[in-house]
């Protein structure tokens, strides 16, 4: 198991990643009055542009030259980690959601709203700025890669969510700062895992896929936030650390 080479440097990938968020932002600032249509249409436009990006810049959607070559501990926590995804699907209610979607006069849009959040935050948090992070680690010569760089690039991803305050509920949007950090370190264990992007942005597509129209956002109720989002955030940390362990390992193993 390798890591690949990056076609653009790791501080490129990064604020290339920050530039996009921003070039989002002031849309949204710029299309804050227009039709939601139109504004989904733009942001599904920009959320395809980044994903060329994404793969242009890293040459492939893949980290590694081929996936990890799992020992028993990282066998654990990779089972874990999918309970831990279907325990988050069933927690946001997906299965009913999606049921409702397909029921709901505005099934095209909601699923052209859906697409393009999964779309555009995996291309640039999991793609871009993750891999950017990974780079930075990479050229420190640091341990535990994979952990740092998913810490760095998941702390990125729930700051994003402050432009939610534009119009939202203020406590709905710390809250929503809290639970996508660790929503954030459980998708990069899953791009590692599944050493590919696309399955990021299916799992993600799935759990904002509903009938969101017309939909405001309140807060919920902190306890069971951390209920649910505590657990996936120590399976996925532990994940992390167990494949950089073995990464390490592996390395070592390399120089003799």
């Amino acid at each position: 198991m390798m890591i690949l080479v990056n076609r653009w440097s790791w501080g490129r990938l990064i604020y290339w990643g920050i530039i996009l968020f921003l070039i989002f932002f002031f849309l949204s600032l710029f299309f804050y009055d227009t039709s939601i249509i139109f504004k989904t249409v733009a942001d599904l436009l920009l959320a395809l542009i980044s994903l060329l990006t994404t793969f242009w810049a890293l040459r492939t959607f893949k980290l590694f030259s081929k996936k990890i070559t799992e020992n028993t501990r990282l066998k654990f926590w990779r089972i874990a980690v999918l309970l831990g995804i279907m325990l988050l699907l069933l927690a946001e209610h997906v299965p009913a959601n999606i049921i409702q979607v397909f029921q709901n006069k505005f099934f095209l849009l909601d699923t052209l709203i859906a697409l393009a959040a999964a779309i555009f935050e995996e291309s640039v948090c999991r793609g871009l700025l993750f891999s950017g992070f990974l780079g930075h680690e990479i050229y420190e010569t640091s341990n535990f890669r994979l952990t740092k760089a998913a810490l760095y690039s998941s702390l990125l991803f729930a700051l994003f969510h402050l432009v939610n305050l534009i119009g939202g509920d203020s406590s709905a949007v710390f809250e929503q700062i809290g639970y996508t950090f660790a929503g954030g370190i459980l998708f990069a264990a899953l791009r590692v895992m599944t050493n590919r992007l696309f399955w990021v942005i299916l799992v993600h597509f799935m759990i904002d896929w509903g009938p969101w129209v017309g939909f405001s956002q309140t807060s919920s109720n902190w306890f069971s936030l951390i209920l649910v989002f505590g657990p996936l955030l120590v399976i996925s940390l532990g994940y992390l650390i167990s494949a950089d362990k073995l990464l390490i390992k592996q390395t070592a193993l390399k120089k003799f």
